[in-house]
């Protein structure tokens, strides 16, 4: 080749091709108890995948977590303001957005503002570490139509910001949104926080 720089562009691509590329390794040992010989076959690859990461230090939920994509669903029906039933049966409690009791005079505002955000619609649903409650509830980040309900229902006051410890990845988002709102004065804030 004339051309250096091709010459460097070819070797660079042949050694990323090379590198990249699987091996298949035979290893072949004797059992010194018995004299027994036995073959394995590894296939390697030169960089372990996130994936064989996870699997070799995650527990069950974890990887569930880590590995799972967005979910999507039909929303069937909303049931609280933190609650929604959908169309296979489940329900899905959202993280960090606390619950807003039946007697509490808010209550029907934040419900109301969750069927408007949701009901009928399609939903996209994330995990984190802990994939249900003492109920047997889902708990997810939901997603619809690109805004984030979750941190919607806590940004304009319609709940109160409860910490999941387990599931903590929008947490810092959340205590933003809720300080917010009580500035404003917004929702369930708006008569000092009760």
């Amino acid at each position: 080749m004339k051309n250096p720089i091709i010459a460097t562009l070819f070797i660079i691509v042949l050694f990323l091709t090379i590198a990249g590329c699987r091996r298949n390794l035979v290893f072949t040992y004797r059992d010194a108890g018995h004299g027994n010989q036995f073959e394995t076959q590894q296939h390697d690859t030169p960089w372990k995948s996130e994936e064989a990461e996870l699997h070799s230090r995650a527990t069950d939920e974890e990887l569930m977590a880590k590995l799972s994509r967005p979910l999507e669903v039909a929303v069937k029906r909303v049931l609280s303001g933190n609650l929604i039933l959908l169309d296979n049966e489940q329900i899905v409690k959202y993280i960090g957005v606390g619950s807003q009791n039946i007697n509490n005079p808010f209550y029907e505002e934040s419900k109301n503002f969750n069927k408007l955000m949701v009901e009928g619609k399609m939903a996209k649903l994330q995990f984190d570490l802990k994939g249900r409650d003492a109920e047997g509830n889902m708990l997810a980040y939901v997603f619809v139509e690109g805004m984030f309900i979750n941190a919607e229902i806590i940004k304009h006051g319609y709940a109160k910001f409860a910490p999941y410890p387990q599931n903590s990845q929008h947490d810092d988002m959340f205590l933003i949104y809720e300080n917010e709102a009580v500035a404003r004065k917004k929702g369930v804030w708006g008569n000092g926080g009760q």
